[in-house]
C-alpha cells in the first residue's frame, strides 16, 4: 500500500516539476495518459476506504493542483475540468462539482467526458430522466461507425437509466435498435445474444453466440455462453461435443469441467461426471476444493456414501473459500436450468453440517428462486424442530413471517426470545428484522409493539450502538423527539458522531426547543457539507433563529442537490418570503 503510494506520488512531483519549469506540453503529455489521470483519484479513493484519510486527501490535493495549472487555451483543459469535478465529489462538493460541468458544457456542448460525468452524477442522485437525456448526448456525438466499448457501455447506461424508470421494455428496445444500428461485426452477434439471453430466447441466443463462435472460435467466454445455451435447450451432447472440442486448449478451466459434469448429471450419468471431476481435479489440484461439494454430490447420487463422508471428512464449511465454493456451483447449476440438482446438493450437505446457518439461507434463496416460497416456512419449521434453541433459526423464522405479512406471530415470536447475549451476526439479524418490521408494519398498535421490542433489547444489549440508534430514528419516525435525544446523545459520547447522527440529533433539539440546536447543525454541516438534509436542518435552524440570509443561501444549496425533495421546496418558499 505504502509502496504504491510513493509511485504515485513520484509521479505526481514530476507532472509539478515539469510545469514549474514551464515543459508545459511535456507535462500534459503525461497528465492526458488516462492511465496516470486514473491513478491519481482512484488510488485516491481506495486510500479513503482504507481509512487513511490524510494520506489521501493530501494526494486528492496535490491532483487537485496539478489540474488546476492546465490553462484555460490547452487542448487538456476540458479533460482536466472533468477531473476536477470528480475531484469536487470525493472531496463532498457535489454543488461545486454540478457547477462546474455545466460551465464546462455552456462553452462547449460537444464534450463527450463532461456529459459523461453530469449523467453519472445524475444517476447517483436519482435523478434518472436527467442522467438518460445526457448519456443519449453521449451517443449522439459518437460519430464512430463501429459498435466500441465506449459507445456499449454509454448504451448500457442509457438502458439502466431506463430500467430505473420503470421502463424495462422500453431499455430492451432501445438497446436492440443501438446494436443493429451498426454494421455487423461479433461485438454485434454478441450483444444481441446476450440481449436473447436475458428474454430467454435461447434458440436466437444461440444463433447469435454461433455467428460470434464461427469467428472467435478460440475464445473460452464464447464457447461457454453457447455450450450453456445448448444446454439450456436439452441439447446435451451438443453441448457436449463442443465443450470436449475446445478442453484441449482449456484444461486448466474449471467452468469447463463443471459444465461437463452438468450434463453427466442431467443424463444420470454420475459415473460418468465423477471421472471427468476427479481426472480435473487430478492434473488441476489448487481447484479440488471448489470442486469438492460437487464431487461429493455425484457420490452420494452413485450410492456411495462411504466415498462421501470421506471426502467431506476435513472439508471445513465454515470456511468463507467453501461457502464460497458451495455458491457458486449452486448458481452454475441455477444458471444451467438444473434447478433441481442445485437444491439437491444443498440438501445433502445440510444434512451433513446440519449447523450451518449460511447452507441454509442458500437452500432457503434457492426456493425462492424456484418459486416455491410455500415451501420455506415449512423447511425453517423442521429445522427448528431439530434446533429448537438456534437464535438465527428463530431468527429467519420470524423474518419469514413478517414477508408474509403475518405480523401479530412475529411480533409474539421476538418477544418470547429471552437470549442473554448474541453474536454480532444474530444482532445483524436482529436489526434486519426490527427493520423490516417498523418499515412494513402501518397501524399504531403494531409500531407501538415494535418500539417496545425495539426498547426491550436495546436495554438488553447496551453496548450495541446499533440498537440504540435504530430505536433513537423510530422515535423520529413517531415524531417523539424527546425519546429520541438521549440515544443519539449515547452515540456522540461512544464516539460514533457520524454528520448524519450530529444533523438528527440537531433536529430533535430544534424541535424541542433545545438551545444546543444550532451548534450541533453547525457540527454536522462542518462533517458533510454537501448532504442535502445537513444544509436544510441548519438553514431552516438558522431562518428560525432570526439569521435569514445565510439561512436561505444553505437552503439554497440543499435544494441545488435535492431539487424534488418536498420538505426542502417547503422551507425554501418559507424562508423566501
Amino acid at each position: 500500500m505504502e509502496q504504491v503510494a510513493e509511485i504515485d506520488e513520484i509521479e505526481v512531483w514530476v507532472i509539478e516539476s515539469l510545469f514549474q519549469q514551464g515543459k508545459v506540453a511535456e507535462a500534459n503529455e503525461i497528465m492526458n495518459s488516462e492511465k496516470i489521470r486514473t491513478k491519481y483519484i482512484n488510488n485516491s479513493k481506495f486510500i479513503l476506504v482504507s481509512g487513511q484519510i490524510e494520506l489521501a486527501m493530501k494526494k486528492i490535493k496535490v491532483a487537485r493542483s496539478t489540474f488546476e495549472k492546465i490553462p484555460q487555451d490547452a487542448a487538456e483543459y476540458p479533460y482536466a475540468q472533468v477531473w476536477l469535478s470528480k475531484i469536487d465529489v470525493i472531496e463532498h462538493k457535489d454543488v461545486d462539482a454540478k457547477e462546474r460541468v455545466e460551465k464546462l458544457l455552456a462553452d462547449d456542448p460537444n464534450i463527450s467526458e463532461a456529459w459523461a460525468f453530469k449523467a453519472d452524477l445524475n444517476f447517483a442522485s436519482g435523478n434518472y430522466d436527467a442522467a438518460e437525456n445526457a448519456y443519449l448526448q453521449i451517443l449522439r456525438l459518437d460519430n464512430s461507425n463501429i459498435l466500441t466499448e465506449k459507445s456499449l457501455r454509454v448504451a448500457q447506461s442509457v438502458v439502466r437509466s431506463k430500467v430505473a424508470l420503470g421502463n424495462s421494455i422500453g431499455a430492451n428496445d432501445f438497446y436492440k435498435t443501438f446494436i443493429e444500428s451498426y454494421p455487423k461485426s461479433p461485438t454485434y452477434y454478441y450483444e444481441l445474444g446476450k440481449l436473447a439471453y436475458s428474454e430467454n430466447n435461447y434458440m436466437l441466443a444461440e444463433e447469435h453466440f454461433g455467428q460470434v463462435y464461427a469467428s472467435m472460435p478460440e475464445s473460452p467466454n464464447i464457447v461457454l455462453l453457447l455450450a450453456k445455451v445448448l444446454i439450456k435447450q436439452e441439447k446435451l451432447e451438443d453441448a457436449r461435443e463442443l465443450l470436449q472440442q475446445n478442453l484441449v486448449n482449456e484444461s486448466e478451466r474449471i467452468e469447463y469441467a463443471i459444465y461437463t459434469a452438468v450434463i453427466d448429471i442431467k443424463q444420470n450419468k454420475f459415473t460418468t461426471a465423477a471421472e471427468t471431476l476427479n481426472e480435473f481435479v487430478n492434473k488441476n489440484v489448487d481447484h479440488k476444493s471448489s470442486l469438492v461439494p460437487l464431487i461429493s454430490y455425484v457420490y452420494l447420487r452413485q450410492s456411495n456414501k462411504e466415498k462421501f463422508d470421506s471426502l467431506l471428512q476435513d472439508y471445513k464449511i465454515s470456511e468463507p473459500k467453501h461457502l464460497n465454493a458451495v455458491n457458486s456451483i449452486r448458481a452454475v447449476f441455477l444458471d444451467l436450468g438444473a434447478q433441481i440438482e442445485a437444491e439437491k446438493i444443498l440438501t445433502e450437505l445440510i444434512e451433513f453440517y446440519p449447523n450451518s446457518f449460511e447452507l441454509k439461507s442458500m437452500h432457503l434463496n434457492t426456493l425462492g428462486i424456484l418459486g416455491r416460497e410455500n415451501e420455506v416456512g415449512d423447511t425453517i419449521s423442521l429445522w427448528l424442530t431439530a434446533q429448537p434453541h438456534n437464535l438465527t433459526l428463530k431468527f429467519a423464522w420470524i423474518n419469514y413471517l413478517i414477508n408474509n405479512k403475518d405480523f401479530n406471530t412475529a411480533i409474539n415470536t421476538l418477544s418470547n426470545i429471552d437470549a442473554v447475549k448474541l453474536t454480532e451476526n444474530e444482532v445483524s439479524l436482529l436489526l434486519n428484522i426490527l427493520n423490516i418490521a417498523a418499515a412494513q408494519i402501518k397501524e399504531s398498535e403494531g409500531r407501538a409493539k415494535i418500539i417496545q421490542l425495539t426498547l426491550h433489547w436495546a436495554n438488553k444489549l447496551p453496548k450495541q450502538l446499533r440498537l440504540k440508534l435504530l430505536l433513537a430514528n423510530m422515535y423520529i419516525a413517531e415524531n417523539n423527539y424527546k425519546k429520541a435525544i438521549p440515544y443519539f446523545e449515547d452515540a456522540i459520547q461512544n464516539n460514533t458522531a457520524s454528520p448524519v447522527i450530529l444533523n438528527n440529533l440537531a433536529w430533535s433539539y430544534y424541535e424541542v426547543n433545545d438551545p444546543r440546536a444550532l451548534a450541533t447543525a453547525e457540527l454536522a454541516f462542518t462533517g458533510n457539507p454537501n448532504d442535502a438534509s445537513i444544509c436544510d436542518t441548519l438553514g431552516w435552524i438558522l431562518v428560525k433563529n432570526g439569521k435569514v440570509e445565510r439561512g436561505l443561501e444553505l437552503i439554497t444549496r440543499a435544494l441545488k442537490i435535492e431539487p424534488d425533495n418536498l420538505a426542502i421546496q417547503e422551507h425554501f418558499e418559507i424562508a423566501s418570503k
